[in-house]
């Protein structure tokens, strides 16, 4: 018993001065460790090793460690000591990879002696003349191709021959001369197609007219033929296929020059036997209103009009302008416009436009599109009642005409058109409601116009000349930020039935033989102030606009 109280008090001696040893603080070399003292901070590896690597020939790409460092002869620094993989590759050599080890603080180099495994081609075709390709890539006839050893496909063709191809080996450092013949081809009436299901012959240029566009290999000579409902001939001519694509126009004339009567026509080619068609119908009533793009849908100047494309019609439209200041004299901003239109059917269009303001630190940028719905009915044979419904959705990175409230594509709006047709001549007018045309939809704004304006159009054979006005009435309040200077700040501001009046001309003319317009358009705003009219902000524009 007395043993083992003995040996368990030493026991407890020992586990007290070994807890007591631990809760001391060190002393070595000078340091002092212990409880609550910091470890040592742990010593990073610096950067400062580095690598040089050529090659022969140079020019290689250089890769350590997977990651792209540049083309030899290159210098690569900050590298960390230890093993780095080391791969150099050029086009046509034989790619050289290698593992080395780069001491700290280190200076290495090392060489790679890339080892050509390309060769040489000289391709010729017979006959001469032929498109040439090697692996899918075009090449010049007699031309010195350099590829990698091992096989090739090459491929000639040419209009009136079947085209060839055939493999071709290419051994390192040789030159390999190859000839591909080819084999006349049996002539072949692919197809044929109209740019237009329907057309007017009275449009102008070339709307009054189908392009239709075939597809052979070989050069013949056949015959198109025109033939109405009843399969009764009204125009022939002989056409002469000279490409794999040849395009021939047929104007709506009978073979007298007189023009045909409305209805489905059958286009047929015949060349060599074979036979192929296309239909197509004349519409007299089928027209292309002289509009452009405004904010609201098609229209004149900043007018939308109740007037409606043909079905499956469509045009881009590019303008740059010019808007003055106040003063008349400097220039407020430079405004540029792309705009885009579809109308999938005769009663529904769609329009995109981007619109850059540039001046400066002031420019602004604006997105907008409109969907317009329209629909038509004859009151007499030389009149009809248009009539219609929009929709647009805009957004802009800023402000523009403060503190006018002038619409501006910003902001949502919905509205009205009505208009009549009379021979060539339309009078129409647009009223519409836009929200937060000041700042847009995404902020607490509560500003709105109300537009109302009126547009007169004369359309004659070869473009068309228009007037507008309309008038903005602006009420509510705006509150955006804008940035000014590289600050941004915050605008406020309200309008209590603010009238800003606007004023101008759209004229478009078709260039010659051609489906596209040259537009111009002018304007300015008018506001009152102490019961007197005063200009503000006269702009101008000129334009093309393509028809598709």
């Amino acid at each position: 018993m007395f043993r083992l109280h003995k040996g368990f008090l030493l026991s407890l001696m020992f586990f007290l001065l070994a807890a007591n040893g631990f809760t001391q603080d060190l002393n070595i070399g000078g340091i002092q460790y212990g409880p609550g003292t910091p470890k040592p901070p742990a010593v990073k590896e610096e950067k400062q090793s580095s690598l040089r690597v050529t090659s022969n020939p140079s020019g290689a790409k250089v890769y350590i460690d997977g990651v792209y460092k540049g083309t030899t002869p290159i210098t690569i620094e900050e590298l960390n000591s230890g093993y780095h993989r080391i791969k150099v590759s050029k086009e046509h050599f034989r790619e050289e990879t290698e593992r080395i080890y780069i001491p700290q603080n280190a200076k290495r180099s090392c060489h790679a002696r890339l080892v050509q495994i390309s060769g040489y081609l000289r391709l010729y075709s017979d006959p001469s003349g032929a498109s040439l390709s090697v692996d899918g890539n075009s090449y010049t006839q007699g031309y010195l191709i350099e590829l990698d050893e091992g096989y090739h496909t090459i491929r000639a063709k040419k209009f009136g021959y079947e085209e060839a191809s055939q493999s071709v080996y290419i051994s390192r450092r040789l030159t390999t001369t190859q000839t591909i013949s080819m084999r006349h081809a049996q002539f072949r009436l692919e197809s044929i197609s109209a740019n237009r299901t329907r057309f007017n012959p009275a449009n102008p240029n070339s709307l009054a007219s189908v392009k239709i566009t075939s597809h052979v290999n070989a050069p013949e000579t056949g015959i198109m033929t025109v033939r109405d409902s009843y399969g009764t001939e009204v125009f022939s001519k002989v056409i002469s296929f000279t490409s794999w694509t040849n395009q021939f126009y047929w104007t709506g004339t009978d073979s007298q020059g007189n023009l045909v009567q409305d209805g489905l026509y059958t286009i047929e080619f015949h060349a060599d036997g074979q036979r192929a068609s296309c239909f197509v119908t004349v519409d007299s009533n089928l027209v292309y209103p002289d509009l452009s793009l405004t904010n609201g849908g098609t229209g004149i100047g900043s007018v939308a009009s109740a007037e409606s494309f043909p079905e499956g019609s469509s045009f881009f439209e590019l303008d740059a302008g010019i808007i003055l200041g106040d003063n008349l004299t400097d220039i407020y901003q430079v405004p540029l416009s792309i705009g885009f239109l579809w109308a999938p059917s005769e009663h529904f269009e769609l329009g995109l436009a981007f619109r850059p303001y540039i001046n400066g630190e002031d420019s602004v940028i604006n997105f907008s599109s409109s969907i317009k719905l329209t629909f038509n009915t004859d009151l007499s044979d030389s009149c009809k009642l248009c009539w219609g419904f929009l929709g647009r959705l805009g957004f802009a990175t800023g402000p523009l005409y403060l503190p006018y409230g002038i619409d501006s594509g910003n902001g949502a709006g919905f509205g009205a058109v009505l208009g009549f047709k009379i021979n060539d001549l339309y009078i129409g007018g647009e009223t519409s409601l836009i929200i937060n045309p000041t700042s847009g939809l995404l902020t607490q704004s509560e500003d709105r116009i109300w537009k109302t304006g009126i547009a007169v159009k004369k359309q004659f054979d070869g473009g068309s000349l228009g007037l507008f006005a309309d008038l903005n009435l602006a009420n509510g309040d705006f509150n955006f930020t804008n940035e000014h200077d590289g600050n941004e700040c915050t605008e406020t501001g309200s309008f209590s039935n603010q009238c800003i009046w606007e004023a101008g001309f759209e004229g478009s003319w078709y260039l010659p033989s051609s489906s596209t317009q040259f537009v111009l358009k002018g304007g300015t705003y008018i506001m009152t102030e102490d019961k007197k009219p005063m200009l503000i902000h006269p702009h101008a524009q000129i334009g093309l606009k393509f028809l598709l």
